[in-house]
């Protein structure tokens, strides 16, 4: 013990260098554990918040949530094996653009059912449910801040569908895509 700090009351710089050394490595796996569970949580925010315990995907899918189809009987057959609710979800990357506006959106839509438990809570405005419109979409609040408003009319870039924004909801992200 007394020879321990002998040599460290003789060797100060060279201690404090290794201490501080170690502090950084700290900090350094903090943040980056902190940025990767950032990313992940950007990754599949949706899939994450939605109220479901389990995912079925077709055998040919890879694990891939958005290649995965399944055939109406096999919905069927689905829910005839449990008693929990079952519904489907659709995701597909797209692009959109705002009426007299041709700055193309990056979206990820998802295809809910309204009434199922997937459907995203809404902060702004009103649900798919309450809305009564024809093609009506419900945006992630970080188009708010891109000056997307409640009524506004939004186009498929692929199809030249209109679609009127009834709502936003927070954190619906997949694939760091809003």
């Amino acid at each position: 013990m007394f020879l321990g700090l002998k040599e460290l009351r003789h060797n100060k710089s060279r201690y404090v260098l290794i201490v501080s050394i170690l502090i950084l490595l700290i900090f350094m796996v903090l943040f980056l554990s902190g940025l990767a569970n950032g990313l992940a949580r950007a990754t599949s925010a949706i899939i994450e918040d939605a109220e479901s315990e389990h995912y079925i995907l077709s055998e040919d899918a890879d694990d891939i949530i958005t290649r995965s189809t399944l055939s109406e009987e096999q919905l069927q057959e689905i829910k005839s094996m449990t008693t929990d609710t079952v519904t489907t979800i659709d995701l597909q990357r797209m692009s959109m653009e705002l009426v007299g506006d041709e700055t193309k959106l990056d979206i990820s839509y998802m295809a809910v059912d309204p009434d199922s438990f997937m459907m995203p809570k809404v902060i702004e405005g009103t649900s798919l449910v309450n809305a009564g419109i024809q093609n009506e979409i419900v945006l992630d609040d970080s188009f708010m801040d891109g000056g997307i408003a409640i009524d506004d009319i939004v186009i498929d870039s692929t199809t030249g569908i209109e679609m009127t924004v009834v709502g936003f909801a927070k954190d619906i992200l997949y694939g760091h895509t809003s």
